[in-house]
């Protein structure tokens, strides 16, 4: 598809202009940008250095989610970047690991709401909602989380206020 965006600026499947795409457009349009910079043969060093970044960055945005429990954050971060499954996956323009590192990031801001529930603060918040909707246009399989979220969101900060006032 982000061959076909680069070619024909369209978001349709290649040789198929009618079938619809199968995942949202972020992906294409992640991979679009190096295509269009480097062209097809050299994109795909760019596409593994931009994935690889990701995993990198899963694992940053992983280490404070373990501040509540006696876990060593480095050891977090090593067994999230060293994931067979996510590593195997950094050599294909896929977008599994989009959606790993959208769906990652949304954790961290989550993680931030839940723990200081007193502080509200907008740009988490707005964050959260800006993420779902990317996490929308990554895959379709994240209908699920982005419904039950503002009722997980709501519950956990009922129950972290409740327990602080105990």
């Amino acid at each position: 598809v982000a061959l076909n965006l680069v070619e024909n600026g369209t978001f349709s499947i290649p040789g198929s202009d009618q079938v619809p795409l199968e995942h949202g457009p972020i992906p294409a349009l992640i991979f679009y940008v190096p295509i269009k910079l480097a062209g097809l043969n050299n994109a795909s060093v760019f596409i593994v250095v931009i994935q690889c970044a990701m995993l990198f960055a899963i694992g940053l945005l992983a280490r404070p989610l373990a501040n509540p429990y006696p876990v060593n954050k480095d050891l977090l971060q090593g067994l999230l970047i060293f994931n067979p499954n996510l590593i195997g996956l950094a050599h294909h323009a896929q977008s599994d690991l989009i959606f790993a590192f959208i769906f990652s990031c949304m954790l961290y801001f989550l993680s931030r709401c839940i723990e200081r529930p007193n502080i509200v603060r907008k740009i988490d918040y707005c964050m959260i909602g800006f993420l779902c909707g990317c996490l929308l246009l990554t895959r379709p399989a994240s209908v699920p989380y982005v419904l039950v979220l503002p009722f997980l969101l709501l519950l956990s900060i009922f129950v972290r206020r409740r327990t602080k006032n105990i």
